[in-house]
């Protein structure tokens, strides 16, 4: 997302407040940024400070939002603004944990701050330390690094385990670090991302970023390749929007009673296909599946007859024989910690009132419609189909563009992987399963996906009273930006009919004195 803001100035009002000097609509200086807080039970001087800054003439006064509702300092009140700066004491985990936004304003108008949170960790990241001098304990805080390179480590000492609290249910933690093909390089950009999801995964409770080093690179910054590490950092965030979003659509939202319970026995008959579920309980972080046959450690092999989805866990069994008879039991690992948890055994039966003939291929894995991919991410598509005789699976473009050397396909599990995904790889690709009786198909795009940049920017304006004002807010993205304005920080209302916006361009007829203020254009 992108942001900027801009003034409306009119000129009756401008020529009333020249004698005072210079005027200067309000931009910030310093915005807030996101806060995680270590939470121990029992302890009560706990304060956090939201930093918020901004220049104008007349000098800007400060106000707070929490989770859109205004933050109001009273004396003896737990919230107090020092300049602009936010302090909280005695920090309360069940009523200041949020978003909180900063709003700079002075005669000119509103401009708000991004957004930033703060989170109440349940614990810290801590190092075991050993050296000649015995062993101790190092926090991983905002301490921790003392410049360019340089930790609070020192050269004889010896990291013998790492302390990481656990997740909570809707959770999502990743760590990336891009450094050059060399061993012990120091990294190009690194980065930690959270966030935490409200029950059943739709609305965002809490997120942090995290960067090494400057997000705000100027040309000379230490260790160069600036463009390329900006390009980079937003590449990255990306690669976590789609990690999380691809576990989300993995999960389902299954009552743990429901995850342990006793399955009843699935009966089909002998050349049928059957869908095994797999069900598990709702989590977080990034999950690998598998199924026992019976007993351990004898696991499903996956071919052209059977399959398990790394998408939904499900084994897919495209033609039941005989041998198939049996339990099967589902393991969900986690890829992080490789800690694995075992769902209740689901009986397989043949019935006993006859064959089922043959019959041509159904698809019942499939990717999405259109599917939007990062720069230089792996894509992995899955499909797989039941039928009788077992279908074979074929991949293809629609365009009939051959398959690059990079393209993976494996036939046997019906996976198609792309590795180091880029603008060449877009396009419309084809699973075909097909059998003696019929053939079927399954379609899916694979878009780029580019974060919104803004192209043009409305420019600050002096109008007349009953003067036309028009602004146009133009970004590249993939796929195309939504565009929505404010006024003081405010969603701008288009119901007047004077106010009209449409894809970025916004238009005010007949200005009147109600109209000045600060306008932000928002590219999303």
């Amino acid at each position: 997302m992108e942001l900027l803001w801009k003034l409306i100035t009119l000129v009756s009002l401008a020529e009333c407040l020249s004698g005072s000097g210079v005027l200067q609509r309000p931009s910030f200086t310093k915005q807030p940024g996101s806060v995680v807080f270590p939470f121990r039970p029992g302890e009560s001087r706990r304060e956090v400070v939201f930093s918020c800054e901004a220049q104008g003439q007349p000098p800007p006064y400060y106000r707070w939002r929490l989770n859109d509702s205004f933050i109001v300092p009273t004396a003896g009140s737990r919230y107090a603004l020092v300049g602009g700066n936010l302090h909280i004491s005695q920090l309360n985990k069940e009523q200041d944990v949020g978003v909180y936004q900063c709003l700079a304003s002075n005669s000119f108008g509103t401009i708000v701050s991004r957004e930033a949170s703060l989170h109440m960790a349940s614990g810290d990241c801590k190092l075991s330390v050993a050296s000649h001098g015995g062993s101790r304990e190092v926090p991983l805080n905002q301490d921790f690094f003392t410049g360019f390179g340089k930790t609070v480590l020192n050269a004889g000492d010896v990291v013998v385990s790492v302390f990481i609290p656990e997740t909570q249910v809707g959770e999502f933690v990743r760590a990336f670090r891009q450094a050059p093909r060399k061993e012990n390089a120091l990294a190009t950009v690194t980065t930690g991302m959270r966030v935490v999801f409200g029950e059943g995964g739709v609305v965002v409770r809490d997120i942090q970023l995290y960067y090494g080093g400057e997000v705000v690179l100027s040309p000379g910054a230490v260790g160069g390749k600036v463009e390329f590490r900006k390009s980079l950092t937003l590449s990255l965030l990306f690669k976590f929007y789609l990690e999380v979003q691809r576990a989300l659509s993995q999960t389902k939202a299954v009552p743990e009673a429901e995850w342990s319970a006793r399955r009843s026995p699935v009966r089909v008959r002998e050349g049928q296909g059957v869908v095994l579920l797999c069900g598990p309980p709702l989590y977080s972080g990034e999950l690998t599946f598998s199924w026992i046959f019976n007993e351990y450690p004898t696991f499903v092999v996956q071919d052209t007859r059977r399959f398990v989805s790394q998408k939904t866990g499900n084994l897919y069994i495209a033609k039941v024989e005989p041998l198939d008879v049996g339990n099967y039991t589902c393991v969900v690992t986690n890829a992080i910690t490789k800690g694995s948890v075992r769902g209740p055994p689901t009986p397989l039966v043949l019935r006993v009132d006859g064959v089922m003939g043959e019959y041509e291929p159904k698809i019942e894995v499939q990717f999405p419609d259109v599917v939007l991919v990062a720069k230089s991410s792996t894509v992995r598509l899955e499909c797989f189909a039941l039928g009788n005789p077992v279908p074979s699976v074929s991949w293809r473009r629609a365009d009939g563009t051959p398959f690059g050397r990079k393209v993976d396909v494996n036939k046997a599990s019906g996976v198609l992987e792309i590795p180091y995904f880029q603008q060449e790889d877009t396009g419309v690709y084809e699973c075909l399963a097909e059998n003696s009786r019929g053939r079927n198909s399954a379609k899916g795009k694979l878009a780029f996906y580019a974060p919104p940049q803004l192209l043009e920017k409305p420019e600050d304006a002096q109008q007349p009273i009953e003067d036309t004002l028009v602004w146009e807010c133009k970004a590249s993205a993939k796929p195309k930006p939504s565009y929505r304005w404010l006024k003081n920080g405010e969603p701008l209302d288009p119901m007047e009919d004077r106010v009209q916006v449409s894809n970025g361009l916004m238009t005010i007829n007949s200005l009147k004195l109600s109209d000045i203020g600060m306008y932000q254009c928002v590219a999303e």
